[in-house]
């Protein structure tokens, strides 16, 4: 049983190569993989902090479900509302002159929830709906 994520914003998106684990019971969910979501905190006293969007975030998602070769798919709108950092999976160049160590793009297990504001019937409602609020900051 494997789990895959497409996101559609033109905002910040988490990149989840590795699903550890994915539950959604009812309106709520969490996601907990290995992978990178450069966002800040919810909360977070430095704001803003390197051109970073900050939590709640809301984004589209399309969450592909394999079973035994059996893939299926379910589109949402939802608001990741909170992380929790697990573990840092980073790797590191080790072959700099002075010693130091240089990672080029920064891995973080972690965990991401998130609320359901809108279930899709399929992925053509979803792009419709896209489209109508194209011309707004979505």
């Amino acid at each position: 049983m494997s789990y895959h994520f497409e996101f559609f914003t033109k905002k910040t998106a988490p990149y989840i190569p590795n699903c550890i684990a994915y539950d959604l019971s009812g309106s709520e969910g969490c996601i907990h993989f290995d992978g990178y979501y450069y966002v800040n905190d919810a909360g977070d006293p430095r704001g803003n902090l390197n051109g970073y969007t900050c939590l709640p975030q809301r984004l589209y998602m399309q969450v592909y479900h394999d079973l035994s070769g059996n893939q299926t798919s379910k589109c949402y709108y939802v608001e990741f509302y909170k992380r929790q950092e697990v573990k840092d999976t980073s790797s590191y160049d080790n072959d700099l002159e002075e010693g130091g160590r240089i990672c080029y793009f920064p891995t973080m297990e972690q965990k991401l929830y998130f609320r359901v504001l809108t279930v899709f019937k399929s992925i053509n409602e979803l792009v419709d709906e896209i489209k109508y609020r194209a011309d707004n900051d979505w």
